[in-house]
């Protein structure tokens, strides 16, 4: 898996002050999409445990102010990510069991279906699902960019 960026310190993308990771590649490629830079599988540069340790060291020192992990793309859930995603999602919930997890994917609920996409919802405590539609951009929503996406909540919606 390749990632296109870190956000170190982030309060756009999810509830409170974040640590956001870009990964890259996306199978969607939807229209008008904010990041295209992160279509191809091979941008950016190779996620590594050196990185993702670097990341924990970061959040680690930046505990008390950090308020959970984002986790945007491209696209997290896609079958060439959702391994590696579902491992650093899984570390991170139980090195902080009291922070939560934001995952933003272009699959709805119901179209993740692979094990290791139904795996990797048991770590995130907040998706927001749906492809980018052009035709329903809406400025007005919180977190999402189109109003066919939904933000859905974990023991609530799944």
């Amino acid at each position: 898996m390749n990632y296109s960026n870190i956000n170190w310190i982030d309060d756009k993308n999810g509830d409170g002050c974040r640590l956001t990771l870009f990964v890259s590649g996306c199978p969607h490629k939807c229209e008008g999409c904010f990041n295209i830079k992160t279509w191809s599988y091979l941008s950016g540069d190779e996620y590594t445990i050196e990185i993702e340790d670097s990341i924990f060291a970061y959040f680690e020192k930046n505990k008390a102010y950090l308020k959970g992990l984002s986790i945007l793309g491209g696209e997290p859930l896609a079958p060439r990510n959702v391994e590696r995603v579902t491992m650093l999602l899984k570390r991170f919930k139980e090195t902080y069991t009291d922070k939560d997890v934001w995952v933003w994917s272009g699959y709805t609920l119901e179209e993740l279906t692979l094990p290791n996409q139904l795996e990797s919802l048991k770590y995130i405590d907040t998706l927001v699902d749906g492809r980018y539609e052009e035709s329903l951009r809406n400025t007005e929503l919180y977190f999402r960019g189109s109003s066919n996406q939904r933000i859905l909540t974990k023991n609530v919606h799944y």
